[in-house]
């Protein structure tokens, strides 16, 4: 055989080996860039109608999380066919004919990896012995984020450590991943200015399905004006993708010498601001912050040589951030303003009513009211009203608006009335104007209230601890982690499983959520990823995932801290550990969701295997 054609051979053969080499790589690059962009309607059954506290009416729509769920399970499926098939064939080559799933015939191991397995495992462990498994088995309403979706996480972390090996596999999943960030960008800049895409014609067509397109006249979410939201479901996840993402291009924009490179990344950033500010994220500019402070430590020695470069960079993130800010009408420094304004929490004249089984309790003003009542022949309610000493309160009624008013000046704000709602007979107490539902006619003689959906529910004053004083803080998430954090007691060894935050916090304390506006919608996350960990796969689950991060944290201190960053992998290694800190910050007032929470756990696969070849050639 000549030389030309054993030349041509093993070019064939290098050439079908990278071939199936980038096969391996399209699940990492479908989520990167295709996912976060899956926006369609699903009409789905949410089977809580049996609590109390959710409305009666089990048929819900969802647009941006259910199929992204699914699509995501479908995915980390394949990636754990693929990974048990090479461990059955030994087929992961790559263009030299290399397995590259292996070192000197051993799986490719990092010690970090213990730590996620025991996550994986509690969160599995947390969901098969849950009360309400069959939740995190398929997923729960405003979240679906299963069991299935959580191993996948950790799984894909997996994957991506094993699988990313060279420079061009690393730039081939950015490149993907800068796509989808310009498409997004292009959609915040429709939403920014009022022309949604999703509002439009084409936009709604392409979101729903044909068969209801009937309803594509009344279809419109629930955000404001100029209020950008993404295809992430909810604004603030808008300031989480930001904080993981921005910083990562900012880094990247500091060493490329490309000047489209530089342009795209000048952009994207500057696209991304934009979409912070006007979704009017606060969390997302606090976790930028401490990412920039990082980037400020890492990168000290090359900020300080490249000093004009390094002002200009500086200047234009201020100016953008100012002109946006600016175009937006001054509403997000005004947002970040209230975060230390809008804390301490005011003192209510109304602090508790309880539904006993005897009487209806009000705490107000410190003094005591209990409510009893009794069905008369004409199917009225006569009233005996006492407090917290037995002595009988009086009432005058006005029979003009059949209204009872107390004779005591420690109640006088407080009025009763006879109602009807449901064909259950009921009384109203108003209480500053407010109404308050509530009968004792359910069969059992003990007293309930009606809450918004017209369900029959009992009030309870909810155990809290920490941020009693503070339910204000973060927009109301001062309220959520108080009524939080005391059970997580219950939940150390195993957490309630995945996906039951909403089943097992305290939704029928009703006083606490109408004091913090909450008393018109349900509560569904804690707005805090180590809150959600804790209570839903447990706190020893939270502690390994902790412990996760920190030991990939100390590795990178160890390989960024001094380095002078003069090869790419130094460049995209750091980078990609200061969108991490990003995101860990963010997480400290957001939610782990299936729109974000799949490219972090990517990037963390890769940082961890960035790191890997590092440490292997120091």
């Amino acid at each position: 055989m000549s030389k030309n054609n054993r030349h041509s051979k093993n070019n064939s053969y290098a050439s079908s080996k990278q071939m199936s080499r980038n096969w391996y790589l399209l699940p990492i690059v479908f989520i990167v860039s295709i996912l976060p962009l899956i926006v369609r309607m699903k009409v789905y059954n949410t089977g809580l109608s049996g609590f109390n506290w959710f409305w009666n009416n089990d048929t819900q729509f969802d647009f941006f999380l259910y199929n992204k769920s699914m699509v995501f399970t479908i995915i980390t499926f394949i990636i754990t066919m693929l990974l048990i098939w090479n461990i059955i064939s030994h087929k992961f080559f790559n263009s030299k004919g290399i397995n590259i799933l292996k070192e000197n015939g051993i799986y490719k191991f990092t010690f970090s990896l213990i730590p996620l397995g025991m996550y994986a495992l509690l969160a599995l462990l947390s969901t098969i012995f849950s009360e309400y498994s069959s939740f995190g088995y398929t997923g729960i309403f405003e979240q679906f984020e299963s069991i299935f979706v959580i191993l996948g996480y950790c799984i894909l972390v997996y994957y991506v450590f094993l699988i990313t090996n060279s420079e061009e596999d690393i730039k081939l999943i950015v490149k993907y991943l800068l796509v989808s960030i310009m498409i997004l960008c292009v959609l915040g800049l429709t939403q920014a200015t009022s022309h949604d895409f999703f509002a439009s014609d084409l936009g709604k067509r392409l979101i729903v399905p044909s068969e209801h397109w009937n309803i594509l006249d009344q279809l419109k979410f629930n955000f404001e004006d100029n209020r950008v939201y993404l295809t992430l479901y909810n604004p603030n996840y808008v300031g989480l993708y930001t904080s993981l993402i921005s910083p990562i291009l900012l880094v990247l924009l500091l060493f490329t010498k490309q000047r489209k490179l530089q342009i795209l990344y000048s952009i994207a950033i500057a696209g991304l601001i934009l979409c912070m500010i006007a979704s009017s994220s606060r969390n997302g500019f606090v976790a930028l912050c401490v990412s920039l402070a990082f980037i400020l430590i890492l990168f000290r020695k090359l900020i300080i040589k490249h000093w004009k470069f390094s002002i200009g960079i500086i200047s234009f993130l201020i100016i953008a951030f100012l002109s946006i800010n600016a175009i937006t009408g001054n509403v997000f420094i005004q947002r970040l303003h209230s975060i230390v304004t809008d804390v301490k929490t005011p003192e209510y004249p109304l602090s508790s009513i309880l539904t006993n089984d005897n009487n209806i309790e009000i705490i107000y003003n410190n003094n005591k009211l209990l409510i009893q009542t009794e069905l008369n022949d004409q199917n009225l309610f006569d009233f005996t009203l006492t407090d917290e000493n037995g002595d009988e309160i009086q009432t005058t009624l006005d029979r003009s608006s059949s209204t009872y008013y107390i004779d005591n000046t420690r109640f006088n704000t407080i009025t009763l009335q006879q109602a009807h709602l449901d064909s259950v007979a009921s009384f109203n107490v108003i209480i500053d104007g407010v109404n308050w539902y509530f009968t004792n006619q359910l069969g059992d003689n003990t007293y309930y209230y009606i809450n918004n959906y017209g369900r029959f529910d009992k009030i309870i004053n909810a155990e809290s601890a920490i941020f009693t004083d503070f339910e204000k803080m973060g927009s109301g998430r001062g309220y959520i982690w108080s009524r939080t954090l005391p059970l997580l007691k219950n939940h150390v060894l195993l957490g309630s499983g995945a996906d039951t935050f909403s089943l097992v916090f305290p939704q029928n304390d009703y006083i606490g959520r109408y004091h913090n506006d909450y008393i018109s919608s349900l509560i569904t996350r804690p707005h805090n990823m180590y809150l959600q960990m804790a209570l839903q796969t447990g706190v020893l689950s939270l502690i390994a995932f902790l412990t996760f991060y920190i030991m990939y944290f100390i590795s990178c201190i160890r390989l960024y801290f001094k380095s002078n960053f003069e090869n790419y992998y130094m460049q995209i290694g750091a980078a990609i550990f200061v969108g991490t800190i990003g995101y860990m910050v963010s997480g400290l007032f957001n939610d782990s969701t299936i729109t974000v929470s799949p490219i972090f756990w990517l990037l963390m696969g890769m940082g961890m295997a960035i790191n890997y070849k590092l440490k292997k050639f120091k």
